[in-house]
C-alpha cells in the first residue's frame, strides 16, 4: 500500500517527499492520510489532482484540504445543513387513514452526536432541485461561514409526472416535473454556489421505488388504461427514476462532490417493497433505518471509525 501511495503521487510531485507510516496506511483512514499528506504538502501551491476512490465514492483530496484543512488540523465541530424532499424529512404513509404524515426515524440527532456534527434539516415535502436552489440561496445569503457541508436529496419529485394530465391525454408529450437537463444544470449551479462559499457538497442517490405500488397509488381515481397506454409498462416509472439517480452519481463524480449511496443501500435487500410505504415511494420505518445506516457508514468512512479499502 505504501508503495502504491508513492507511485500515485510521484508523477504529480516528483520532488515531494511523502512519508506515511505503516500504522496510518493499515487503518485506511482517509482523514488521517489526508492530514498526514496535508502537513507535508501544505507549502506546495500547485493544484493536487490526486483522486481517491473510497468505498465507491470518488473524493478529490484537494477539495478536502481546501474545505476541511483547518478542521482536520483542529478537530472542530462541523455544521451540516440538509436540503431535500419528503424522503429525508421522514414522511410516511399512515396505514390507518392512508394519509401522509411525518414519522421520521432517520436518527439525525444520533448521527450528529456520534460524529460531533451540528445538523439542521431543512427538507420539505414536494421539494424539487429548483425549489432547493432557491432555498439554499436564501439560506446562505451573504454569510459564507453559515455551515461546513450541505447534504442534498433531490430527484424524487423532479422525475415524477403529472399523472392526471397523462390520463387525460395519453397521446400527448409529457415531461417530468423537472426535465432532466434542467435538473442537471440546476444541481451543478447549487454545487458551484457551495464551492464558491467553501462549503462541501454531499449528494444522495434516490432510494428505489416499487413501480406497481407507485402506479396504483398515484393513479388511483384516474383512467389507468390511458396512463398505461402512455407508459407502456409500469417499469418505465422505475427506469425514469433510476436515470435521475444515476445522473446524481455522475454529477457528484464530475464536480468532485461526496456521495451517499442510499439507492445502493436499499438494493442490498431482496424485497424492496418491504421497506417502502403503501405508495411505493416513501421509505417506511424499516426503510428509514436503512437510510440511517447508510449515513452512519458514510460518516464512519470519513471519520476513520470504519476501514474501507482505498486503492490509490
Amino acid at each position: 500500500m505504501q508503495k502504491n501511495i508513492h507511485e500515485a503521487i510521484k508523477p504529480l510531485y516528483p520532488n515531494a517527499s511523502i512519508d506515511i507510516d505503516d500504522a496510518q496506511i493499515k487503518r485506511y483512514n482517509i482523514y488521517e492520510v489526508t492530514r498526514c499528506i496535508f502537513r507535508r504538502l501544505r507549502a506546495i501551491t500547485q493544484r493536487w489532482k490526486l483522486v481517491l476512490h473510497v468505498g465507491g465514492i470518488f473524493v478529490n483530496v484537494q477539495k478536502l484540504i481546501e474545505v476541511y484543512g483547518d478542521s482536520l488540523m483542529k478537530g472542530v465541530q462541523s455544521r451540516v445543513e440538509i436540503f431535500g424532499d419528503s424522503i429525508l424529512k421522514g414522511v410516511q404513509v399512515n396505514p390507518k387513514n392512508l394519509r401522509y404524515y411525518v414519522d421520521n426515524n432517520i436518527d439525525i440527532q444520533m448521527i450528529g452526536g456520534r460524529y460531533s456534527l451540528d445538523v439542521t434539516n431543512h427538507s420539505r415535502f414536494g421539494c424539487t432541485v429548483t425549489k432547493g436552489y432557491a432555498m439554499i440561496e436564501k439560506r446562505l445569503g451573504g454569510n459564507s461561514d453559515s455551515c461546513n457541508a450541505v447534504v442534498m436529496d433531490f430527484g424524487g419529485n423532479d422525475c415524477d409526472f403529472n399523472w392526471k394530465a397523462i390520463a387525460e391525454n395519453p397521446d400527448g408529450e409529457h415531461l417530468p416535473n423537472t426535465p432532466i437537463h434542467v435538473f442537471a444544470d440546476t444541481y451543478r449551479k447549487i454545487i458551484d454556489l457551495l464551492k464558491k462559499k467553501g462549503i462541501l457538497a454531499v449528494l444522495t442517490t434516490l432510494p428505489p421505488l416499487e413501480p406497481q405500488k407507485f402506479f396504483d397509488w398515484f393513479c388511483d381515481g384516474l383512467n389507468k388504461d390511458n396512463v398505461m397506454t402512455w407508459l407502456g409498462t409500469v417499469n418505465t416509472i422505475y427506469r425514469v427514476q433510476e436515470r435521475y439517480s444515476r445522473l446524481v452519481e455522475k454529477i457528484a463524480s464530475e464536480t468532485n462532490s461526496l456521495l451517499v449511496d442510499l439507492r445502493g443501500a436499499f438494493l442490498k435487500h431482496r424485497h424492496i417493497g418491504d421497506y417502502l410505504c403503501g405508495d411505493g415511494a416513501h421509505p417506511n420505518t424499516r426503510g428509514q433505518r436503512i437510510i440511517t445506516e447508510a449515513f452512519m457508514e458514510f460518516a464512519d468512512m470519513l471519520s476513520g471509525r470504519a476501514s474501507p479499502s482505498i486503492p490509490f
